[in-house]
């Protein structure tokens, strides 16, 4: 970009450096987003949303094979803010229990239609299970031994 400025007067070596960071910042930032939603999406409802997870897949590979002037294009910006924003809640809630074994075990157990079904289920099991942690905090086994969750901790 010096040589650039040499030969060209007016240009600013230091301000297109900052403005090319800030570009690659955003587009890092926007795959990061889209591949926690694509992996939210894929370990509770893969079955349910696979053309979604389908479609953040070839976003991804756009972006990546793409230029950065590419990036610019308000098409690919669009459907990004459209994909992310379209499951934001469900991938809060994802979030809270992603990594939550007790959760996991709550799913596993849980029956349902689809697994979009099944998740709303386990999620309602495990606010529930919360509930009554908050009604007896001293004394559990009221709780371990509660027919509805006996079965989950064992």
């Amino acid at each position: 970009m010096g040589l650039i400025s040499l030969i060209l007067e007016d240009y600013v070596a230091e301000k297109r450096y900052f403005e090319y960071k800030n570009i690659i910042d955003k587009i890092n930032k926007t795959v990061d987003e889209l591949i926690k939603t694509k992996d939210s999406l894929m370990i509770f409802h893969r079955n349910t949303y696979i053309e979604e997870i389908k479609n953040i897949s070839k976003i991804l590979e756009k972006i990546e094979k793409s230029n950065i002037s590419n990036f610019k294009n308000n098409e690919t910006n669009k459907l990004v803010e459209v994909l992310k924003n379209k499951h934001k809640d469900l991938i809060i809630q994802i979030d809270k229990v992603r990594d939550f074994l007790l959760f996991q075990k709550i799913f596993e157990d849980t029956k349902g239609i689809n697994q979009e079904d099944r998740f709303s289920k386990a999620y309602f099991k495990l606010e529930e299970l919360k509930g009554k942690f908050k009604e007896n905090p001293k004394n559990i086994e009221v709780i371990f031994n509660d027919k509805s969750f006996k079965n989950i901790f064992e």
